[in-house]
């Protein structure tokens, strides 16, 4: 029998944030929406001894196209002109993952939506599930995908690359057998944080605004507090690897931490766990929603605050332990992805980022103004002249505002000096393109095109 003719099918695999995540059991949409409560909707719980019972009733629905934030301003980008780009210009249509054409082997494209919050290696299990289960559907045992991951959607499909279904988070020395190569043939990275990134623990420590960093001409205000992040599992395996990691002391010598330790954090302040006011912050909104249950006067109400009570004492009690665990899975996950190895020459990598963008690099950590601080930009804190110009240059990086050329590349030191982690790729590509956009700038999509016509089957 002879094969189709066509190109191979495509897989997008979107960045955090980067799915819809709704309530399963009231349909309300819950990312993205309009600025307000979104943070706090998005909390992961905490309490469980693992990630995996850690969950709640949120799901991821789809990619998200465009997003509005604010009633007044206009829509904002995120994937629809890559969609656009590969239904308009590259000639392919539109696939349902779950529920596929029966021509859905050849110029088609499927989107990967994901919960961006959960363990990454979560995610790539189920990726590859998909891809298993897509296969078979289409009775298609040796179908072949091209995969365009952006941001930590890298990560995913990389971890899926290398091994498949199995979880090796545990295992002191993984060994990858490329178990998913077969089901890939050309893996192509936007912006994916090979190395790391330290805007991942700006983020922990301080939050993070949506459009800060990768849209700065709008600011959310609260779109993912750190209470949030706190409780996100895939915020901490996007920190930098140890062999990538650069911090300073307050005069700009080079300092030796580790991150991974949670004594660290609890020494300069970086985590919610160590707040000394967090409890009382959170009696407060406990003893809001107690008077707001107690208004409805109902019979029920009484359980409801008991169950609540014993909620939230165990969140509280849950902190320490939580971070502790968090960091340990990160460092797994680093140490799973930083493994150097051949892939099958069947598997193909190709990098596209962007180097115009400053791009947080190294962070500050000391005793500044007479107060333990740790810095993530140059302020009025480090004094005037020749400290805050090399404060600049050893903090920031080439990059695309999120992500470093030399992350992209998965470049770090070990005993021989700075080495790829990576795989040769066959073609990097740079754009003078923030983080956030380089999968709608029109000319990483051209080059992203000319790639995909390119003929594997």
């Amino acid at each position: 029998m002879p094969r189709p003719v066509g190109k191979n099918p495509v897989i997008v695999i979107p960045g955090i944030l980067g799915s819809r995540l709704i309530n399963r059991q009231t349909g309300e949409v819950v990312w993205p929406r309009l600025t307000g409560t979104t943070s706090q909707l998005l909390a992961l719980p905490i309490t469980a001894p693992n990630f995996a019972e850690n969950r709640d009733d949120l799901i991821a629905s789809e990619i998200v196209d465009r997003a509005k934030f604010f009633r007044l301003a206009p829509e904002i980008s995120f994937y629809d002109s890559l969609l656009s780009a590969l239904e308009q210009s590259g000639g392919y249509k539109r696939g349902n993952i779950d529920e596929p054409p029966s021509d859905g082997d050849r110029d088609i494209y499927y989107v990967f939506p994901y919960d961006w919050r959960r363990d990454n290696v979560e995610s790539a299990r189920l990726l590859m599930q998909k891809i298993v289960n897509l296969k078979q559907t289409l009775k298609r045992p040796d179908l072949r995908f091209d995969i365009i991951a952006h941001s930590m959607g890298g990560l995913v499909a990389r971890y899926a690359a290398m091994y498949g279904e199995q979880d090796v988070m545990k295992i002191s020395d993984p060994k990858p057998d490329w178990a998913g190569a077969p089901h890939f043939a050309r893996l192509m990275m936007f912006g994916t944080p090979n190395s790391g990134s330290m805007d991942a623990l700006s983020t922990l420590v301080n939050g993070y605004s949506v459009l800060g960093t990768n849209w700065p001409q709008l600011r959310l205000l609260d779109a993912l507090g750190k209470d949030a992040v706190f409780t996100t599992p895939s915020a901490f395996q996007l920190l930098p690897h140890s062999g990538y990691a650069r911090f300073f002391d307050e005069q700009l010598n080079p300092l030796v931490l580790d991150i991974y330790d949670p004594a660290t954090w609890q020494k300069y302040g970086w985590s919610i766990a160590f707040e000394a006011d967090f409890k009382a912050k959170e009696q407060k909104k406990f003893e809001k929603l107690r008077a707001k249950l107690k208004k409805k006067n109902a019979p029920e109400a009484e359980a409801q605050l008991s169950e609540l009570e014993s909620t939230h004492e165990r969140m509280l009690a849950a902190r320490e332990p939580f971070l502790k665990m968090a960091l340990a899975r990160a460092v797994q996950f680093h140490r799973a992805l930083d493994v150097v190895s051949t892939p099958p020459p069947s598997l193909r990598f190709y990098l596209f980022g962007g180097d115009c963008d400053p791009t947080l690099e190294a962070a500050i950590v000391g005793n500044i103004q007479g107060q333990p601080k740790t810095l993530f930009r140059v302020t009025r804190a480090l004094g005037k002249g020749e400290l805050r110009r090399r404060a600049s240059a050893l903090l920031f990086a080439p990059g695309d505002g999120r992500v470093t050329r030399r992350s992209l590349f998965g470049l770090q030191l070990n005993g021989q000096g700075l080495a790829s982690i990576l795989p040769r790729p066959e073609q990097a590509t740079f754009h003078c393109e923030g983080h956030g956009d380089l999968p709608l700038n029109a000319t990483v999509q051209n080059n992203l095109l000319t790639v995909l016509m390119g003929n594997s089957f």
